[in-house]
């Protein structure tokens, strides 16, 4: 999760298709480069091609992606549905972002990441128009870009299952995030219109994070109107990230109105979502005793 906050887009990197610094790291049937801007390290393995269709896997900091670049699919810049089959089994539906023919799908480091690493084809379908891939040597390719953007392999991350929280209504904590080596505390929510996630950064600041698996958004700044309750929308500035809107609660009023909070309506330009977040309160109470834990144990 915290990775994918600093996620820059292909545009963003300067790539409309799949050409990279070469980096010393080679993998059977895949390219390995390094495509790093700023602080983020982005490393991508440009593997097979189907006609003047390609597959290529990126890890940016600890997110994953898979990215497919088709001179047939879609050129405007915008959210497509894209149909994913591995090895034949029933298709599965997923969220790109689409920019000139190329297709951004994030890939989570949980169920999607094995089912790459243990398939031997997929096919990718995008408005009618399907191209199929070799997944030979996936697994070792999505460990090379991991490893060469500094991040823990599949095989390395600390995994643990996230954990009731008494009082805490349907929220869950979690000690571990996917692709960060060390321990994190957080609390999570999920809902129908949008799962709800919570962090403390260094300062003990809250970072508030609303998503959902289905969305695909760029990344940027945008006007956010967030409802406590029935009470009028506070106007405030957000990031989008892919299918994340995030947002820093500093003010103590407004974290006050949070924690006895039963619903949060969030209102960005491309729409309106409502989540429950009924026990907000204990459960940010258990996430700071984690963190004060897991400090004393460093």
């Amino acid at each position: 999760m915290i990775g994918v906050l600093a996620f820059i887009g292909m545009e963003g990197l300067g790539l409309t298709s799949p050409v990279y610094a070469a980096s010393d790291k080679s993998v059977e049937g895949w390219t390995i480069g390094r495509a790093d801007r700023g602080t983020i390290s982005s490393c991508v393995a440009s593997g097979p091609s189907e006609a003047q269709a390609r597959l290529s896997l990126a890890a940016f900091g600890p997110a994953f992606m898979m990215i497919v670049t088709a001179p047939d699919f879609p050129k405007e810049k915008a959210p497509y549905n894209v149909t994913l089959a591995f090895d034949g089994k029933s298709p599965v539906s997923t969220v790109a972002l689409g920019d000139r023919g190329v297709m951004q799908i994030l890939v989570n480091r949980g169920d999607s990441a094995k089912t790459i690493a243990a398939a031997s084809h997929v096919s990718a379908t995008v408005e009618g128009h399907t191209h199929d891939f070799s997944l030979l040597n996936a697994a070792a390719a999505l460990d090379a870009v991991a490893r060469c953007a500094g991040e823990p392999t599949l095989s390395e991350q600390i995994d643990q299952s996230p954990l009731p929280i008494t009082g805490g209504g349907n929220w869950r904590l979690s000690v571990t995030i996917a692709g960060i080596s060390k321990r994190v505390c957080s609390a999570r929510i999920d809902g129908d219109q949008i799962d709800t996630n919570m962090l403390l950064n260094n300062d003990g600041d809250l970072v508030l994070i609303g998503g959902h698996r289905d969305w695909a958004t760029w990344g940027g700044e945008v006007p956010l109107q967030l409802a406590v309750d029935d009470a009028p929308p506070l106007a405030m500035t957000a990031n989008t990230t892919l299918n994340l809107i995030t947002v820093l609660v500093k003010d103590p009023g407004l974290l006050q109105r949070l924690r006895d909070a039963k619903t949060l309506d969030w209102t960005i330009p491309t729409g309106h979502v409502r989540g429950d977040v009924s026990g907000l309160g204990v459960a940010l109470d258990a996430m700071k005793a984690c963190k004060a834990g897991v400090a004393a144990k460093q």
